[in-house]
């Protein structure tokens, strides 16, 4: 059952797609910002039928789990473990979604996150969570900015043990 592609596909064929991909190339931020729409702002409810608690889009760590929730919450300790995150830490958070990395390793680890999404829906639900994240938060500003030639929005708000902050498209 081998492929067998070098057989199948000739030089001349390769170089024309390469060359048309390298030209044809659609991933664009124009493009990034509408497959975001389509994919990811489907309804936050059509997610949070099958995602855990924290609306974490990634596979759990099931070692010791039982359940999903239990499955995440392992999964992103794992990931904070091996960061060696410390009090006081920034992190950058690129492809964020609902920012349930950003809100777990702020509560569990006193490290202030910021994080990038293409997503309004994601951007709004994680809005949420740090509002959920930060109960103690004593700052909030709202900052516009430019990136890469669209328009962002920065928010922040802080607590005296955690610190959260999304970029998000307006």
């Amino acid at each position: 059952m081998r492929a067998q592609l070098g057989q199948r596909i000739k030089p001349t064929q390769l170089m024309y797609y390469s060359l048309r991909s390298r030209l044809l190339n659609r991933q664009t931020i124009k493009r990034a910002w509408e497959v975001g729409e389509k994919h990811y702002d489907l309804g936050n409810d059509f997610y949070a039928a099958m995602l855990d608690q924290r609306m974490t889009y990634t596979c759990g760590y099931w070692k010791d789990a039982k359940t999903l929730d239990q499955a995440q919450e392992a999964k992103l300790d794992l990931i904070c473990r091996k960061l060696e995150l410390k009090p006081g830490m920034r992190v950058l958070d690129i492809g964020c979604g609902w920012g349930s990395f950003m809100a777990y390793a702020a509560e569990q680890y006193g490290v202030e996150c910021v994080g990038l999404t293409i997503s309004k829906e994601q951007a709004e639900f994680g809005q949420r969570l740090i509002k959920k994240a930060c109960r103690l938060s004593f700052g909030y500003r709202i900052t516009a900015m430019s990136m890469n030639g669209l328009t962002v929005l920065s928010a922040s708000v802080c607590s005296s043990t955690s610190g959260i902050k999304t970029i998000v498209n307006s």
